[in-house]
């Protein structure tokens, strides 16, 4: 599917935005449930082999096997190949609780573990007096102790945060000599040459004291306990979210945490990681029934399952007789150097040193940039090219979405040999799905001559038919599907020269303000701030108009949806970088709808939004201008706009009358009179959605900035009961009831 511009475009998927977690999922691609089974029913046959060949997030995998699916899995971090093992089998609550509950019955010294590591967070609440779990302890970066504790009595029902006790503050020497731990921990982890010790030891500065105890002995209690290997494989999973909760990397308060630099923040949780590990269980729980896992060069049967392969893509010798590739789907992984230097720790203190080997360079490498990740994707994908038939498909997705990770992706897919056949983008939610396909050889008379003036031309006509300002995530993303060979001319074979050549161009571009305007930012850098045409757009309407009045449509056609179902579907009306926002979506169906309190998830039109009712109201809004206009002795043209006239035929005013917030097609055109006398006239129930699309929209906002004024139906009525209204007293009320006020609240001026 392409759009006017020639930017070939899909529908977005938008899976379920209730997704639960799984576990380490703030370092993973938040990719939401039911995106990669929606694509897979409507792209290819279960019959066909997939390829997942970054394997950096679970999920794609397992909804793939659930759906009848067999696919291959590149795992190169053991760490996500331990979870995909445990994940897989669906393990159940019971399992883990017995599993925990052992561990936790273990001696150290004359107590139960359970009872030692509990012991270590034990405070008082500041209420009930009663010694309860702390949460979590505060501390500020630097400090030799916490300031601050999280408690939820169970007792007396306090909650919150309250400063440390005395108390609190010896427990913390109850874990013994940390120089200790601390290098049983490194030893378990580093190499044999000192180099590599070095990052170990700096890596683990993360770890405060008690958490590295804790985690330590976790460990060491498990490897002498003698458990069944199963149990132990369970414990394994709720350590390593453990080892997650226990580093400094969580920072207070919360926020959006997704570390991907080993940098403690200013003020950090130190998490109670025994009550860490009970926590933990949900997270794994993630499959009601198990899927088939095999490992390379074994393969699971034809009614579904994972083949998993602990390495490289590139690594594997050759494909099994009978594994034949028919698609590529992956997440694609962002360079993170904190989770993988933490998952080559967490392999050590698991499963020794020989765990720890295929991330040593890792350990070593302190910076990932946008050149390094596009060789490394390159080269993933120009191995699997030589696997792949003609017109062979290929979706990925990128979660975490910037334009230096988009421009990795889209020119490490073509170095490999792959056509973009369509992108869709929700900025908001910081995703991008791309579908590609093999490419056939390309001819030399086909080469980009001219990638400057290709640029130039896709983000015009993207502009032009969004015919509204955009983020600059939208512009940079048309302006790379202009890069649809391998090699622009003048430009040599090696992918990181094509991705600073196209970004110098991209920048290059839109430097010039003959073509584009940005709007006003605070930041100087070009990624900031929103972009649009120079001129006012009257070729077409904004896309946020026609979202708006497509969701009408549907309302209209479908009088009970769900989110979802509207989601989906104004998605489809909407395809690729016109991919409609979720908060614009649910303005819009709360400005217009409603859910009858007996029906959940179910919305309507009010009644008051139907189409024969807004008439209605629009007709009663004319008959109260001509009654105003008789009283000021003035005539009125009863038409689109509203005229009122003085004696000598001037227009004194000019009424734009609407049901909707789409004022575009008015404030976008010159009038015949000032602006100050030129009124929008619309429905209360749109003051937010109105001052919303302003408020996004700054060329709009401009717009009306320039004199406009904005009269609600109940404003108008009011007007009209005054007895002492005079064309003068008229002008002064005609902003007494502010568009932007909040209805429900408002209290009647008259």
């Amino acid at each position: 599917m392409n759009s006017l511009s020639g930017i070939p475009v899909m529908p977005y998927i938008p899976g379920d935005p209730q997704t639960r977690n799984f576990p380490l999922s703030r370092f993973l691609p938040p990719l939401p449930a039911g995106v990669i089974t929606t694509w897979l029913q409507k792209n290819l046959s279960p019959e066909r082999w997939i390829i997942d060949p970054f394997g950096a997030n679970p999920r794609v995998a397992l909804e793939a096997a659930q759906s009848g699916y067999r696919i291959l899995v590149a795992a190169n971090n053991p760490i996500l190949g331990f979870m995909f093992e445990i994940l897989a089998s669906a393990p159940r609550r019971e399992d883990f609780l017995g599993a925990l509950a052992a561990l936790g019955s273990t001696r150290r010294g004359d107590e139960r573990l359970e009872t030692h590591l509990s012991s270590l967070y034990l405070t008082e609440c500041p209420q009930c007096r009663q010694n309860i779990q702390a949460e979590a302890f505060i501390w500020r970066a630097g400090a030799s102790a916490p300031h601050d504790r999280i408690i939820n009595c169970s007792y007396c029902g306090a909650e919150g945060q309250y400063p440390v006790t005395t108390e609190d503050l010896a427990r913390l020497s109850m874990t013994g000599s940390d120089s200790l731990h601390r290098s049983r921990a490194i030893e378990r982890v580093s190499q044999k040459d000192e180099l590599h010790r070095a990052d170990v030891e700096d890596a683990i500065k993360i770890y405060l004291p008690r958490p590295l105890y804790v985690i330590s002995t976790l460990i060491n209690k498990l490897e002498g306990s003698g458990l069944p290997v199963e149990k132990r494989r369970l414990l394994q999973a709720l350590i390593i979210s453990a080892a997650d909760h226990g580093n400094t990397l969580w920072a207070h308060p919360a926020g959006r945490s997704r570390p991907r630099q080993l940098t403690v923040p200013p003020e950090f949780r130190e998490n109670n990681l025994w009550l860490s590990l009970s926590r933990a269980i949900d997270e794994w729980i993630c499959l009601s029934e198990p899927v088939r896992l095999h490992h390379l060069p074994d393969l699971p049967p034809e009614s579904g399952g994972i083949c998993l392969y602990p390495g490289r893509i590139r690594a594997i010798p050759e494909l099994p007789e009978g594994l034949t590739p028919g698609a590529i789907i992956t997440s694609f992984p962002r360079p993170n150097q904190a989770f993988w230097t933490l998952s080559a720790i967490w392999a050590g203190w698991l499963w020794g040193r020989e765990a720890v080997s295929p991330l040593k360079s890792i350990l070593e490498r302190k910076r990932f940039d946008w050149n390094w990740h596009t060789n490394a994707i390159s080269g993933t994908l120009t191995t699997i090219r030589w696997w792949t038939t003609e017109n062979f498909p290929f979706f990925g997705q990128i979660d975490d979405l910037t334009p230096g990770f988009l421009s990795a992706v889209m020119v490490a897919a073509i170095h490999a040999g792959f056509s973009l056949t369509g992108i869709a983008i929700r900025a908001e939610e910081e995703i991008a799905q791309l579908q590609w396909q093999t490419s056939p050889s390309i001819q030399q008379d086909k080469v980009i001559d001219d990638l400057e003036n290709s640029i130039q031309k896709t983000i015009l006509s993207h502009l032009e038919e969004r015919a509204e300002p955009t983020r600059y995530i939208y512009l940079h993303a048309s302006a790379l599907t202009a890069l649809k060979t391998p090699e622009p001319k003048g430009i040599g074979n090696d992918p990181v020269d094509q991705l600073v050549h196209v970004n110098r161009v991209i920048e290059k571009v839109l430097s010039n303000p003959r073509w584009v305007r940005r709007f006003e930012s605070t930041s100087q850098e070009i990624e900031r701030g929103w972009w649009g045409l120079p001129e006012y757009p009257t070729k077409a309407m904004p896309l946020s108009d026609r979202v708006e009045i497509e969701l009408i449509r549907y309302l209209l056609s479908h009088p009970c949806s769900s989110s979802s179902a509207i989601d989906k579907a104004l998605c489809a009306i909407f395809p690729g970088l016109h991919t409609p926002s979720r908060q614009w979506i649910d303005s819009c169906l709360s400005s217009y709808a409603e859910q009858p309190s007996n029906q959940e998830d179910c919305w309507k039109l009010r009644t008051q939004e139907e189409p024969l009712s807004r008439k209605q109201d629009i007709a009663s809004c004319r008959q109260a201008l001509q009654k105003i206009a008789d009283r000021f002795g003035l005539k009125m043209i009863d038409a689109d706009p509203v005229l009122w006239k003085n004696e000598n035929g001037e227009i004194i005013y000019s009424f734009f009358l609407m049901a909707s917030s789409i004022i575009s097609r008015f404030v976008f055109y010159p009038q015949k009179i000032p602006l100050r006398r030129c009124v929008l006239v619309f429905p209360g129930s749109r003051s937010r959605l109105l001052n919303e699309k302003i408020h996004g929209n700054p060329q709009l906002a401009e717009a009306v900035a320039q004199g406009w004024r904005m009269l609600k139906f109940r404003h108008l009525r009011n007007l009209l009961d005054r007895n002492d209204l005079s064309l003068t007293l008229w002008d002064n009320l005609l902003d007494a009831d502010p568009p932007f006020w909040e209805e429900a609240h408002q209290v009647s001026m008259f």
